[in-house]
């Protein structure tokens, strides 16, 4: 009979073999002797992962009802005790002292008087013992526990160690690159012929060819040559990457958008990235056209350009946000590079930007001199960006571990000439933890700043922040709950600011990895201030909703956010209090966004 862990605990573990409840009406009950086994298997390994080595199941007894239609199934289990370790000890290690891996097994939990979990000792044997000797060539070393009771409770755990010799690799051969050219996947691996055999380079190698986002699987293996050299084979899983659209989608802000447009990642197989698009709402048009070379001289040198215009007349939707006619033409230049320090995980970007404005038909004179005290209409902004990236993800379109730090840095004007006059700072941090299979805890952290650089400088309009909505615009950062840009400094009628604070939480699960396809609840709250010492927390706009993303092959990623806002909008003005935006739910349709 179980008495350590309540019945739902235990009914969770099983996989297969579920109860009816009310709220499990869409969930199969159905009884199935096989899969039951394979579930009394998942509990007793449960068991042994709480340190209850010897539990077993006694039986189990089946009671239909009196229509025989519905039964009960109860099994009887013995738990035994639960086991802590008494002695640990190592044998047959030559390259590493025995004191070397028992301070690593301690640092991982196994040590004496701690209990004894079988999943989390084959974990830590492997990660502090196995994987050392792996890393530094020993492909063949063979590490053997042998556990011994003792007693009732206590386990004398040996761990023999046959370490063998170092191997070689002698090929790495590349299967499945039907369109990639090979030389695209080999500079991304980190393990090279001649070298001595390394585990984690391995892995790491494949981790660079998943990032490339142009393989749906990615399985290195291990083809032995003679006792000293192996061959290593890689073999890919082709996808499109590539996006040739015309797309219809909505925005609050800009009503009926439609877009056309090409943007290959991997052009030709050489990995270079190319993209031409047109896009169309009500008072809109833009073109852009742009380039990347990632690899400039046969060097993890990325460099490119980017070549746009845009012309944005003010309607109805636009005239409490843009009282204004606009039209841009620029071009950017970047290079960016792979550090090796502080880790080989960080990049650096470089760009430069010139771009000519003309502002023109203004309609609110005091909204416009707002962030252009001189009333300039027709400018130069000329900026240089820094943008220095930690990315340490596992997978480019459903990271299930690993984090991404990036931090953007802009100077507009200066020596760069230009009436546009700034400094803009902004740092993003996502991290992705993994709760169990398929599903991944997501957080983000958003924080930013930017500041006038001259007496009389420019800060344009969309250098501000913006808040509010998901399928938003590249100046407006997404939360929903809310319509997009809605969002404005406290006791402020303009909606944009100096100053941004966001956090956002997920809970995701995958229901499919190609196409990827999953299902999300989020947790959100954010603000914009008119200067960074105006940032106060509890002014924060609180949201919260469920959603859903499928990444499809030539349309990039789609998706719906059903969000409720928690808090009241409204600003003062002449009137007074003004409430422009109730709690209450807002529905997000998502069109083309990053992952």
């Amino acid at each position: 009979k179980q008495e350590l862990f309540k019945p739902w605990r235990l009914r969770w573990q099983m996989k297969d073999t579920k109860q009816r409840d009310w709220y499990t009406f869409f969930r199969s009950a159905k009884y199935d002797p096989e899969k039951f086994l394979d579930d009394k298997n998942k509990l007793l390994q449960f068991y042994r992962d709480q340190g209850y080595r010897d539990a077993r199941i006694l039986g189990e007894e089946i009671v239909l009802d009196s229509l025989g239609k519905k039964m009960t199934l109860h099994v009887k289990i013995d738990e035994g005790p639960k086991y802590i370790y008494r002695n640990i000890s190592i044998v047959g290690t030559d390259v590493y002292p025995e004191n070397f891996f028992i301070m690593n097994l301690e640092m991982a939990g196994i040590k004496k008087g701690e209990p004894f979990k079988e999943k989390y000792f084959e974990m830590a044997v492997d990660a502090k013992i196995r994987s050392l000797y792996m890393d530094t060539g020993y492909l063949y070393t063979q590490v053997t526990p042998e556990i011994t009771p003792y007693g009732e409770d206590s386990l004398d755990i040996v761990i023999k160690v046959v370490e063998n010799h170092k191997v070689s690799v002698r090929r790495i051969n590349f299967v499945g690159n039907s369109r990639t050219r090979e030389y695209v996947i080999r500079r991304e691996v980190k393990i090279m012929p001649g070298d001595v055999f390394n585990r984690e380079r391995l892995m790491r190698s494949q981790r660079e060819i998943f990032m490339l986002n142009y393989f749906a699987d990615v399985v290195p293996d291990i083809v032995p040559v003679d006792d000293e050299t192996i061959d290593i084979e890689v073999s890919v899983e082709e996808k499109s990457s590539d996006r040739a659209n015309a797309s219809i989608g909505y925005s609050e802000y800009d009503g009926l958008t439609g877009s056309v447009g090409v943007d290959i990642n991997n052009l030709g197989g050489r990995g270079q990235r190319l993209s031409v698009s047109y896009q169309k709402s009500a008072g809109t048009d833009y073109v852009s056209l742009g380039f990347t070379e990632p690899w400039l001289m046969g060097r993890p040198n990325n460099v490119g350009v980017n070549l746009y215009y845009s012309k944005r007349e003010m309607t109805d939707r636009t005239y409490y946000y843009e009282p204004y006619d606009r039209e841009t033409i620029g071009v950017t230049s970047h290079f960016g590079r792979r550090f090796r320090w502080p880790d080989s995980y960080f990049s650096g970007s470089w760009a430069l930007t010139f771009a000519y404005k003309h502002y023109y038909n203004v309609r609110d004179d005091n909204y416009f001199l707002q962030y252009n005290p001189s009333g300039i209409e027709e400018l130069w902004g000329n900026s240089f960006t820094q943008v220095i990236t930690r990315d340490s993800r596992d997978k480019p379109e459903f990271p299930t571990k690993g984090s991404k730090l990036v931090w953007n840095a802009q100077l507009s004007g200066g020596i760069f000439g230009g009436k546009e006059e700034f400094v803009k700072n902004r740092v993003t941090f996502e991290t992705y933890t993994p709760i169990i299979e398929k599903v991944v805890f997501y957080q983000n952290f958003d924080v930013g700043a930017v500041l006038p650089f001259g007496k009389n400088g420019v800060i344009p309009y969309d250098r501000l922040f913006h808040l509010g909505g998901a399928n938003a615009m590249s100046y407006i950062t997404p939360l929903r709950g809310y319509e997009d840009g809605s969002i404005s400094p406290p006791n402020s009628s303009y909606e944009s600011g100096k100053a941004l604070l966001k956090y956002t939480c997920e809970m995701r699960v995958l229901l499919s990895p190609n196409p990827t396809l999953y299902l999300l609840a989020f947790a959100e709250a954010g603000r914009i201030w008119d200067d960074l010492r105006d940032i106060k927390i509890p002014e924060m706009a609180r949201s919260a909703g469920v959603g859903a993303r499928v990444y499809m092959p030539m349309m990039g990623m789609l998706g719906v956010d059903f969000g409720y806002g928690f808090d009241e909008l409204y600003y003062y003005g002449s009137s007074g209090k003004t409430v422009y935006k109730s709690p209450g739910w807002e529905t997000h349709f998502v069109f083309g966004m990053p992952l």
